[in-house]
């Protein structure tokens, strides 16, 4: 059969994957391109696997949809975050959101704070700001520490899913009810039937609520988790990190948010709550569907990974919708985004084990950093060389060697610039207001600025 123009796609399940993919696709689609967003009931029983922590690639992300802070932080729990605080493998440390401090004469600035014997997180404005539960925003076009600061935020999923529902333009239609049955021919889907009878039709089909069974055969994977989580009352933020404990055979993070406080306890297989099989498929989008969401790839929440790998999968869906219904074309290079970047998404929670039999990208890493301090990155890795930093030093890993080139500078010169940056952090870090502080004057500038 010929292929035709796209001409409708339907986006099954409610939750943070429907509402986002839906987000995201009504901002990207021209206007002769149907979308249909179809609320399946319990699309968001495992949203919690989330987790409560997105890197600062939301921010951009968020704003691309038409929310930005102004709409975010009034009618949400959500707060500012600067990473986690980890107390894991009997070390403590906050692996922190930061930009790479300066190289100097061509060598990274670790390799002199290695020379010079200084822990390199007392040079990190976000860790600094950390250790005091204080926030403020970096300012724009200024030479001072805290434009250094990159932070992200605490968020319940559900709240950002509806809020991201309920600002979906007019052009989206809605549908709910529950998927009764489904028709297709091979790989390709036809029509999706709710209870009730209304029948869904499209040309590309987005799954987020598991259409496609993970017993098929195409899920890598296996390791199955249980989780729970619970929220306190709070009076306001009271910190700008998670923190997250090791604790028998899984952990528990708890993350300050605007109205409590999160706690969410994740256990092996045999542990109470909601269940999970962690691992991705192999081939998301197969034929005229493209599964999304944490039936596609579902990562631990003991990083921000679940929350990356769902933006960077709206970006290529967005970047990717066909043209026409032949969409093999598109569909491969979707897979393979997909395949690499939970593989490497999974390269820096595997890190964090260091008695466990590493994969050989994963060991690379570790070994060039463990013997010259060098840092590996592979294309487009979801973490970023700082974050592989703060996790190789939180982990107690430290290089036998250093970059020579860092001995050009002399011991008087390297420890005078040293002390005038960690000064300049630990000023700047003891001025900034409380989290709590920050957060309740930015909500009333925003009340009053919204009237």
């Amino acid at each position: 059969m010929a292929a035709s123009p796209l001409t409708s796609i339907a986006v099954l399940g409610g939750g943070l994957a429907g509402a986002f993919a839906a987000a995201r696709l009504a901002r990207a689609l021209p206007d002769d391109i149907a979308l249909t967003l179809v609320d399946v009931s319990g699309a968001d029983g495992q949203d919690l696997f989330f987790g409560t922590v997105t890197t600062p690639a939301a921010y951009n992300a968020m704003l691309g949809l038409g929310l930005g802070e102004p709409e975010i932080m009034p009618g949400t729990d959500t707060t500012f975050s600067l990473g986690t605080q980890y107390h894991w493998a009997g070390r403590e440390w906050v692996q922190a959101f930061h930009q790479p401090l300066p190289v100097l004469a061509g060598v990274q600035f670790h390799q002199y704070a290695a020379r010079a014997r200084k822990p390199y997180p007392d040079f990190v404005m976000s860790v600094a700001a950390a250790r005091r539960g204080a926030f403020a925003h970096p300012p724009e076009g200024q030479t001072t520490p805290l434009a250094e600061l990159e932070y992200g935020y605490h968020f319940l999923p559900a709240q950002w899913a509806k809020l991201l529902t309920d600002s979906l333009p007019a052009r989206v239609e809605r549908a709910a009810g529950n998927v009764a049955s489904v028709e297709a021919e091979g790989e390709t889907l036809s029509a999706v039937v709710l209870e009730g009878g209304r029948t869904i039709k499209a040309d590309l089909f987005i799954d987020t609520v598991g259409v496609r069974d993970r017993t098929d055969g195409d899920w890598s994977g296996g390791a199955v988790v249980h989780a729970q989580e619970s929220l306190s009352p709070a009076q306001g933020p009271t910190g700008v990190v998670r923190t997250l404990r090791q604790k028998n055979d899984g952990w528990i993070a708890t993350t300050p948010l605007r109205r409590g406080t999160h706690s969410l306890t994740l256990g092996s297989d045999g542990a109470d709550g909601t269940g999970l099989t962690l691992g991705r498929r192999e081939q998301a989008w197969v034929g005229n569907v493209l599964t999304f969401g944490l039936n596609a790839t579902a990562a631990s929440p003991l990083t921000p990974a679940p929350m990356s790998l769902l933006m960077r999968g709206a970006d290529s869906l967005a970047e990717l919708v066909p043209f026409t219904t032949e969409m093999r074309v598109e569909a491969r290079e979707y897979n393979r985004r997909h395949r690499d970047d939970f593989d490497h998404a999974l390269l820096f929670e595997r890190a964090f084990h260091p008695d466990a039999h590493h994969p050989p990208r994963l060991a690379h890493k570790i070994e060039q950093f463990e013997s010259r301090g060098a840092l590996v990155q592979y294309d487009l890795e979801p973490f970023e060389a700082p974050d592989w930093l703060l996790l190789h030093l939180g982990m107690g890993r430290v290089p036998a060697a250093r970059d020579v080139l860092a001995d050009r500078v002399t011991d008087a010169q390297l420890h005078g610039q040293l002390a005038t940056m960690r000064r300049a952090v630990e000023t700047v870090a003891a001025k900034l207001p409380p989290a709590k502080v920050y957060h309740d004057g930015l909500l009333r500038y925003l009340g009053k600025r919204n009237g």
